[in-house]
């Protein structure tokens, strides 16, 4: 009985609690800042806008968040599952990406491997010396793409 009525009594006087504490910033998330990042999102700009488009959303199979064409502006963003965006930008004369790549941590990078096919070359799956295995894309624009995962050893599973 007694545990009922100290429930009766916080009944109450929780909103209060709760909006205070608000206040206060003590229920609230750090501010997004550089060192405690929100989110990131990663923008190329391509001159060949359709052949990036396709290979995001077909090879890589990246999900759409928001994609427009207007009067001087296409673009589209991809969300990356587990965090973070991709944005392409349809831009005549882009520059050259060279030296850039996007590494995408996957479960199984032999799965990836099997469902992207003949749908673009790969080479890999590769373990590397530091315990990742890669499987190496490069996208129409000459951006190297690296899917990963921990390495595993035969019969585990990833």
């Amino acid at each position: 009985m007694n545990a009922c009525r100290k429930g009766q009594i916080l009944s109450p006087i929780l909103p209060a609690i709760i909006s205070t504490l608000l206040l206060a910033g003590a229920l609230l998330p750090a501010p997004a800042s550089a060192d405690n990042p929100a989110g990131l999102k990663i923008r190329i700009d391509t001159d060949e806008f359709g052949a990036m488009d396709a290979f995001y959303r077909e090879v890589l199979a990246l999900p759409v968040e928001e994609a427009w064409s207007d009067e001087g502006d296409r673009g589209v963003i991809f969300n990356v599952p587990g965090g973070g965006q991709l944005e392409l930008g349809d831009v005549a004369g882009a520059p050259d990406p060279a030296g850039v790549s996007i590494q995408i941590a996957v479960d199984d990078v032999y799965a990836e491997q099997a469902r992207i096919g003949d749908l673009w070359p790969s080479e890999g799956p590769e373990p590397r010396p530091w315990g990742l295995t890669y499987l190496y894309l490069t996208d129409p624009s000459g951006v190297g793409i690296i899917l990963y995962q921990p390495t595993v050893e035969p019969g585990e599973t990833p």
